[in-house]
């Protein structure tokens, strides 16, 4: 069963006039004007196209994809790139992060080896 023939709940070898039915069926029950449901209006631009692609004689023999497709496809790239860069600036983030840490503790460690081994020089010239 093709993609279009599932929207519509037909068998791929229905008339054209049961392919009608299905699609006058359908947009009854998800009219966005009827339908208050948030997917009632994508719904209904699906079984829209359905119908059109059934509908058309010349349509069938083209591998083309429809504009509901290409329309989710340039919706879900522009969520990946989106999420690549914000990907990005919080990586960005957390080695400027790391980076500030590791300068920290360097700045730490002398600060009390200088503290300690003034002291500890001391003792030992006493003792020496």
């Amino acid at each position: 069963m093709s993609h279009y023939h599932k929207i519509l709940g037909i068998t791929t070898q229905a008339s054209k006039d049961e392919i009608k039915s299905a699609f006058r069926k359908l947009s009854k029950q998800y009219h966005p004007d009827i339908n208050k449901h948030p997917d009632a209006k994508t719904y209904f631009i699906r079984i829209h196209e359905a119908y059109k692609y059934l509908t058309s004689a010349n349509s069938h023999s083209k591998k083309t994809t429809s504009s509901f497709q290409q329309q989710q496809y340039a919706t879900r790239k522009a969520y990946y790139e989106r999420k690549k860069a914000e990907a990005e600036a919080y990586a960005a983030k957390k080695a400027k992060e790391a980076f500030r840490n590791e300068r920290r503790f360097v700045r730490l460690f002398l600060m009390y080896f200088k503290l300690f081994s003034i002291p500890i020089f001391a003792i030992n010239i006493v003792l020496a």
